[in-house]
Parts: C-alpha cells; structure tokens; sequence
C-alpha cells in the first residue's frame, strides 16, 4: 500500500511517499500514484471519463425526450451531500437561479438521486424536467452533452468536468483551489468560505450558453 508518509498510516505504508506539491487535491493524488509507479509525468489538464455506447445511447435518449431534435439544453446540479467548516456546500441562491435561468429559452434538466432529492427538485426547481434513476455512466453522457452545467460542490460537477462540458461551479465553504473541479472547461466562482455574487452567477452562465456550442460532439 503507498500513501503519503505525512498521512496518520504513515507507518503502515509498504511505499511511503513525501507530501506531493501542488495545490489541488488533483495533482496530489496523481504525483501519489505517478510516486507509487515510479514515474515523473505531468498532471494532464484534463481527467478523461471514458463511456460505453449503451451510456451514450441512454443519455441520447433522454436528450431526444426531453430537448427535442436540436438536443439543446441546460443541466443543473443543485444538490450536495456534507459540511464544510460545519456549512452546508449548497449554494443558498440556487431556486432562484434556475428560475432566472428559465429566460435563456432552453430547457432545464436536474438529474436527482434519492427520493430526498426528487421531493426537493419538485420543491424548488418546478421550472426543470426531472430526469430519475438515470445511471451514472449515463449521466456523466448526459452532462457532456449539454450546452451549460451549473452545479455545487458535488460529485455531478467533477462529472460534467471529465466529460468537458461548460461547468460553472458556485462554491461557498469549499477551498476552491483544492477541490475544485478539474478541467480547462470549469469556470468556478466564490469558495473559501463566500458565496458568489447572484447577479455575477447569472451574467456568467449567459456568457458560457452563448459561447458554448449547441453540439457537443466534438468534446467526446
């Protein structure tokens, strides 16, 4: 087993490894395992998410249902589990966001997972099509082929980077350096403890829907 050997099981470690610098969780975890094998290659920019055809063709599916034959869309990702500093990684402005989001014209699709948060999309994000028990493989699909991503601190926005899509990431509590989502496609706002601006939110979703791509095809 290798780890760092700055880590508590330091001592247990078959392959202690000194602490990798870097400042994302990302580049940490790759310079543990580029140690563990013992090779010296850069963080790539991007961390690929290979998918299946079945994924694409499920998410295909759902784009035709619910975007109809120009598969234009938006997916929001409002969810996350957690604390952060003992605050909760949701951003308190998110409802009214989407329903300000509704005047791009293009339809809003949020992917639930538990019955938790099917109640809460129901609740609060009314002007968005539900999409449930779609598998992970296809979700990540899914967010790779939508014209904007707009999420928390949760797992769905490190999806949406690995499959290239435009994310915006709003982050409160979160170290945005460290946890971050990683991809030249993120654009992430607020972190370290402060919520973004909304009206700054609103204004940058604009400017990444009108310079995204209707087609995604060329991300995969």
């Amino acid at each position: 087993m290798a780890g760092f050997a700055t880590d508590g099981r330091g001592l247990l470690l078959r392959k202690p490894l000194a602490q990798a610098a870097g400042p994302h969780a990302a580049e940490s975890f790759w310079a543990q395992a580029c140690g563990f094998l013992g090779l010296q290659e850069p963080m790539p920019s991007r961390i690929v998410l290979p998918l299946t055809d079945h994924a694409r063709r499920l998410a295909a599916e759902v784009i035709a249902q619910h975007a109809g034959s120009a598969g234009d869309f938006v997916c929001i990702a409002p969810f996350a589990g957690g604390l952060v500093d003992k605050q909760p990684k949701r951003w308190p402005g998110f409802p009214a966001f989407a329903q300000r989001l509704q005047g791009l014209g293009l339809p809003i699709l949020v992917c639930p997972g538990p019955a938790a948060e099917v109640a809460e999309a129901k609740a609060l994000y009314p002007g968005a099509t539900l999409v449930e028990n779609l598998p992970l493989d296809a979700y990540a699909a899914l967010l790779g082929q939508a014209r904007l991503v707009v999420a928390n601190d949760t797992g769905p926005a490190h999806l949406a980077a690995a499959a290239a899509a435009p994310l915006l990431s709003v982050l409160g509590p979160t170290k945005t350096r460290q946890w971050r989502p990683w991809g030249p496609t993120v654009t992430a706002l607020g972190g370290d403890g402060q919520w973004p601006d909304p009206d700054r939110v609103w204004q940058t979703a604009c400017a990444l829907a009108q310079a995204a791509s209707p087609l995604q095809s060329a991300r995969e």
